[in-house]
């Protein structure tokens, strides 16, 4: 930003990935602006144009941002925004990170029920939302946050040998395996370390009793995925190494899945478009989504990056914010 004269400046914005030069005039804010604070733990969770959008607006309130950084061992951005809540602070809108413990703001009473205020205001609808993703992230029945991004990560099969299933545990697992036929390899493209890894992600809850702070290492299911792991090699064989298939509409695909060579494979989804090599033939045919085996027969796990909570003391307050 460089000054130009006691009211202008000029600097330079983003909108999407275009860099814009812009003209800015200050001007004094009206006695009754009311202050929206959004607190960030990283610059990058700061979105620029909607907040740049928004202040714009003749709608008698402003959104400003509180970057919390961390400068030392001894005063961490966590530790910063703790003062902050104690002192009667907390921002109204706080995008997540991992240092901040979500669990400890909800038994705080600190955070509103985003579901609540998704149904109550008139510009939003229920389909614009995975409703099935809210649900996994509700917690006693409230939706506290959030997420800009998420991934599913789990395991699909084809149905002509799993079966039309969703899910699967050690003994059903245990039942394919015995009746698949010889040579054929369950999972490749994942080390005995990534299947474990894999596995706690999205199986923990089997394990872990989080209330009690106990583990149950004695649970089948965890036993059944240990000997399992044991079978698998060290190192992971680099997916592509084996042959292609290609189809008449140009795409390719592993052909160690097509051809009952591997049973599960891998996958990740981000979006409705990684879904379409699934649709259009990675397997040869229709595909289950098993996951991995486990007591709840939920064995995909909702891998959630960043996430936004909004202050409970903000809500009650009438959306008012804070005035300067």
């Amino acid at each position: 930003m460089w000054q130009i004269d006691e009211t202008h400046y000029a600097g330079t914005y983003y909108e999407g990935m275009d860099s814009i030069l812009g003209l800015f005039r200050r001007t004094e804010a009206p006695e009754d602006l009311w202050v929206i604070v959004m607190g960030v733990f990283n610059e990058s969770d700061i979105p620029k144009d909607r907040i740049l959008d928004f202040n714009q607006k003749d709608n008698g309130c402003r959104i400003t941002v509180k970057h919390y950084v961390s400068y030392s061992d001894e005063l961490d951005a966590y530790a910063q925004l703790n003062m902050d809540i104690l002192a009667g602070n907390m921002p109204d809108i706080l995008a997540l990170d991992s240092s901040v413990q979500l669990q400890s703001l909800i038994s705080k009473g600190l955070l509103a029920d985003v579901g609540e205020l998704i149904s109550q205001d008139a510009e939003l609808s229920d389909v614009e939302f995975m409703e099935n993703v809210f649900d996994a992230l509700r917690v006693d029945g409230i939706l506290y946050q959030i997420v800009p991004s998420f991934t599913v990560d789990t395991l699909i099969a084809k149905r002509s040998i799993v079966g039309d299933r969703t899910g699967w545990n050690a003994e059903e697992f245990s039942y394919v395996l015995a009746a698949l036929p010889e040579g054929i390899e369950v999972v490749s493209e994942m080390s005995r370390q990534d299947y474990i890894t894999a596995y706690m992600d999205a199986c923990a809850d089997g394990i872990i009793d989080y209330e009690s702070g106990t583990c149950h290492f004695a649970s089948p299911d965890f036993i059944t995925a240990l000997e399992f792991a044991a079978t698998l090699p060290e190192t992971a064989e680099i997916y592509g190494e084996g042959e292609y298939t290609v189809y008449p509409q140009g795409y390719m695909f592993d052909s160690r899945y097509i051809e009952d060579k591997v049973l599960l494979q891998p996958v990740s989804i981000t979006r409705i478009k990684d879904l379409c090599s699934r649709i259009n033939g990675a397997l040869g045919e229709d595909g289950s989504y098993v996951g991995f085996p486990s007591d709840s027969g939920e064995g995909g796990v909702l891998q959630i990056y960043g996430g936004v909570v909004i202050c409970k003391i903000f809500i009650d307050g009438g959306l008012s914010g804070r005035a300067l």
